[in-house]
């Protein structure tokens, strides 16, 4: 089982919280309590997985913090796919920094993740364009989901 862990940092408006490993049952553990005068940034580059545990323990801290303002930063594809498919995940009103878009190459197997960066790559409100990306080999990688499907958050 892979342990969950974090670290913060602090900065004049905002508290940055690194999270990494998975997001299960050792997230019951997460005990950051959060300085309500300032904005919470959850970075989840180095966050791997979820199961429904870590799930449901997200959600319940959440829960425990309302009227915090929170933003997401990095968001990986698995996180991607819960702020979709959980109605409680990602708190009205957060703002997402920057995400990950899974591309795959038909030509060589090779996978990507590309970031896609605010105001640079997207808008809330909009579906992205999708990037055009190559393989080692020069050949054009496809974006591996479903545009409408994956870029739902956005439009929330």
């Amino acid at each position: 089982m892979s342990k969950f862990s974090y670290r913060t940092t602090d900065e004049s408006n905002f508290t940055n919280v690194f999270l990494e490993g998975a997001i299960n049952e050792t997230f019951n553990a997460f005990d950051f309590v959060v300085n309500r005068d300032k904005s919470v940034r959850f970075d989840f580059a180095k966050v791997r997985t979820i199961n429904s545990l870590g799930i449901r323990y997200w959600i319940a801290w959440l829960h425990k913090n309302p009227g915090v303002v929170f933003h997401f930063r990095n968001v990986p594809v698995c996180i991607v796919d819960q702020i979709n498919n959980v109605s409680d995940f990602m708190p009205s009103g957060t703002t997402i920094e920057s995400f990950y878009v899974p591309y795959y190459s038909e030509h060589t197997g090779e996978e990507k993740h590309e970031l896609y960066t605010e105001k640079k790559d997207f808008q809330r409100g909009k579906i992205p364009s999708v990037k055009y990306l190559e393989d080692s080999q020069g050949s054009q990688m496809e974006i591996d989901v479903y545009p409408q499907k994956y870029f739902k958050f956005l439009l929330k």
